[in-house]
């Protein structure tokens, strides 16, 4: 089997509904694949759902995980792809755009994969389009700009071999800011990837959507772990600790000024 596709999910069983009708659409064009569900105990619904649709692609892992990075390290274990995607379950590829998962990008044997990514709102209207575009940028011009500088890839539009997930720990065990980050920057170190700039994935962004909150201690563990995984020279090292101090100032302005104006 060439890739396994895998998605942590949790009591989103309308979003997986939608997901399944594009992994459908691949399915007719690429077999070798596998998409591994793993689900909460208590999440009755999805778990329904999942033994209702039985899938020759469709596999799943109950159990009570409690966390993002354990669920995909559960995932990963029981995959057999040679190459792993991690996909959320509000993550979708674009219909016009699965025609690009087929044999040949597998059987080119590169170390891993980064395709572009977009966003999407509740009803799939393209969203954050200036991000996205500057997120193209620097992935179109990757070769003067390193993901140690600025995280320009989406985590659905990446594949990877599993040897090397494996090699360098995935996801770990246990909740920590910025893990997927973390992979690649370790993964870009040692490796280089093939780039695409099609868009191949979209990321939905609603009100249910969980980002994370702003903690300090969370950018600084980031910086630390940026300056050991760049291959930049001192001066752009610099540069890298002063990008981070100036989004850190903002994040505590916006923060501030909102709490005054608007008494939150």
């Amino acid at each position: 089997m060439l890739l396994s596709i895998i998605t942590p999910t949790y009591k989103r069983s309308n979003l997986l509904k939608k997901n399944i009708k594009i992994i459908d659409k691949l399915y007719l064009m690429f077999k070798s694949f596998e998409w591994i569900l793993v689900i909460e105990r208590k999440d009755q619904e999805t778990i329904n759902f999942v033994k209702k649709n039985k899938k020759r692609y469709l596999k799943y892992k109950i159990g009570n995980y409690k966390g993002i990075e354990k669920s995909f390290s559960v995932g990963l274990l029981k995959s057999k792809g040679k190459y792993i995607n991690f996909h959320g379950d509000d993550d979708f590829f674009i219909k016009k755009s699965i025609k690009l998962i087929n044999q040949k990008l597998f059987k080119n044997n590169y170390e891993w994969i980064i395709f572009h990514g977009d966003y999407v709102d509740g009803k799939f209207n393209k969203i954050r389009k200036l991000m996205s575009s500057i997120k193209f940028f620097f992935l179109k011009n990757n070769n003067l700009f390193d993901i140690s500088l600025i995280n320009y890839v989406m985590t659905p539009s990446i594949f990877i071999k599993k040897k090397l997930l494996i090699k360098y720990g995935g996801f770990g065990k246990k909740k920590k800011p910025g893990s997927d980050y973390m992979l690649w920057l370790k993964v870009n170190y040692y490796h280089k990837p093939k780039i695409f700039l099609n868009t191949l994935t979209s990321a939905m962004i609603t009100k249910n959507t969980v980002s994370g909150k702003f903690e300090i201690s969370r950018y600084l563990f980031l910086l630390k772990k940026m300056m050991i995984f760049t291959r930049y020279n001192i001066v752009i090292k610099i540069i890298i600790v002063l990008l981070m101090m100036f989004t850190i100032i903002y994040k505590l302005l916006s923060k501030i000024l909102i709490t005054k104006f608007f008494k939150i």
